[in-house]
C-alpha cells in the first residue's frame, strides 16, 4: 500500500517569482500580522527569481508553513483570490492501474463530460484544496471531474521511473478505467496547472483522446531554448543521488535565500521532501517544449484549447501563452482575473465551463 502524506494545517508559504516558471505559486507570511501577502513583482524590478521553469510552491492553494522576510515591495492578496475553504464536496475515490503496475489514486466528482485537473509542481489532492474546490464547483456545471494524485504523491504509489512518459502513461491508465466503466464518452478535456500545463500538452501530443485543452500560466521558456534541458539534467542527477533535500533545494535553487530557508524550517518540508522525485516531469515537460520547434511538437493537436494568463502575471507568462497560442492551430488566449500565479476556483471553474460549452461543444 502507498504511504499516505497527511496534509499539514493550511499557513501561508513564502516565495519569489521566478518559482513560478518551475510550477510553484509562492505566497509570504506575515509573522506580524498573521495573512497572507501578494507575491513581491521582484522579476519586473530586476532580480533573479525562480519563474522560468514552472515552480508553484502553494501547491495549487495548499500552503506550506514558513515566514519571510516582508519585501518592500510585497501586497496583500486580493480578497478574490483568498480560498474560501468552507465549501467541498464529498468525491468518489478511485485507482487507476498505470501500464508498469503503479496504482494511481483519483477522486471523481459530478456526472457529464470528463475533464481531468492536472496540477503542478509538488501539487496533490491532500495539500490542495484550491483544486479540489475548483473540482466541486466544474461538477456543480454538469462534469465529470478527475482529480488525481500523480505518480510519487499523496496516495499513488510511489515508481522507480517518473518520467513523463510514465506521467503521460498514469492518464492513459485513468482514461483506460473511465473507457472501462462506461464513463469515458468522446474523450477528456484537460485542464494543466502551471507545468501540469506542459505535461497536457505532452499528453495531448502523444495521442491521449483529448476533447479540450485549458491551460493556466504554462511556463515555457523560450522555444528551442536550452535551460530546461540543463535544468532537467541538473534534477536528475540529484534525484540519483543520496541526498532527498538536495532534489528540492535545486527545483527552488533560483528563490532567495531567507525565503527557502523559511521553507526548509517550516513542517512541511519533510513532505515537499518526499515527494521531490516526482518533479522529474515537472521539469521535463518543461524541457520537451524546446526540444523541437513548437509546431511539430503539438501542431497536430486539433483539440479546441484556452491558454489563460491571470491580469496581474509577469511578461513571461504572457510570452508562453501567446507561443502556444502561435503554434496550436485551434488555440485562443485570454486574461482572467488571477495574481501571483494564483487563481479563484470559481472564477476558473466558469471560465472553464463556459469554455468547453461554447468552443468544445461539451
Amino acid at each position: 500500500m502507498p504511504r499516505r502524506v497527511a496534509a499539514p494545517a493550511p499557513t501561508p508559504l513564502p516565495g519569489a517569482a521566478r518559482a513560478h516558471a518551475r510550477g510553484i505559486r509562492l505566497v509570504a507570511a506575515s509573522a506580524r500580522r498573521g495573512r497572507p501577502q501578494g507575491l513581491p513583482d521582484v522579476a519586473a524590478r530586476g532580480h533573479r527569481t525562480p519563474h522560468r521553469k514552472g515552480y508553484r510552491m502553494s501547491l495549487g492553494g495548499a500552503s506550506l508553513t514558513a515566514s519571510a522576510p516582508r519585501h518592500p515591495h510585497a501586497r496583500h492578496a486580493p480578497r478574490h483570490l483568498r480560498p474560501n475553504r468552507t465549501e467541498h464536496r464529498m468525491s468518489q475515490s478511485h485507482t487507476a492501474i498505470s501500464s508498469d503496475g503503479t496504482s494511481i489514486a483519483y477522486d471523481r466528482e459530478g456526472t457529464g463530460p470528463v475533464v481531468v485537473l492536472i496540477g503542478g509542481a509538488m501539487q496533490f489532492r491532500a495539500f490542495d484544496p484550491v483544486t479540489r474546490q475548483l473540482a466541486s464547483v466544474l461538477a456543480d456545471r454538469g462534469y465529470s471531474v478527475i482529480n488525481y494524485d500523480r505518480r510519487g504523491r499523496g496516495e499513488s504509489h510511489d515508481a522507480p521511473s517518473m518520467t513523463l512518459d510514465d506521467s503521460i502513461a498514469d492518464l492513459r491508465a485513468i482514461v483506460t478505467e473511465l473507457e472501462r466503466t462506461g464513463e469515458l464518452g468522446d474523450g477528456v478535456a484537460l485542464f494543466g496547472n502551471s507545468s501540469g500545463g506542459s505535461i497536457a500538452l505532452a499528453a495531448a501530443a502523444a495521442g491521449l483522446p483529448v476533447t479540450a485543452l485549458v491551460l493556466f500560466e504554462v511556463p515555457l521558456g523560450d522555444e528551442l531554448g536550452a535551460d530546461g534541458a540543463e535544468f532537467v539534467a541538473g534534477l536528475r542527477e540529484r534525484i540519483a543521488g543520496d541526498d532527498p533535500d538536495a532534489v528540492v533545494e535545486y527545483y527552488m535553487k533560483d528563490m532567495p535565500p531567507a525565503w527557502l530557508a523559511g521553507a526548509k524550517a517550516s513542517p512541511s518540508w519533510p513532505i515537499m521532501v518526499r515527494i521531490g522525485p516526482s518533479l522529474e516531469p515537472d521539469a521535463e515537460s518543461l524541457a520537451w517544449s524546446q526540444s523541437a520547434p513548437r509546431r511539430e511538437l503539438w501542431g497536430h493537436v486539433i483539440a479546441p484549447t484556452l491558454v489563460l494568463t491571470g491580469d496581474e502575471t509577469l511578461d513571461l507568462m504572457t510570452t508562453a501563452a501567446k507561443s502556444i497560442e502561435s503554434t496550436l492551430p485551434n488555440a485562443e488566449h485570454r486574461t482572467i482575473p488571477a495574481a501571483n500565479h494564483s487563481w479563484e476556483p470559481h472564477i476558473m471553474a466558469t471560465t472553464i465551463a463556459d469554455f468547453l460549452h461554447e468552443r468544445a461543444g461539451i
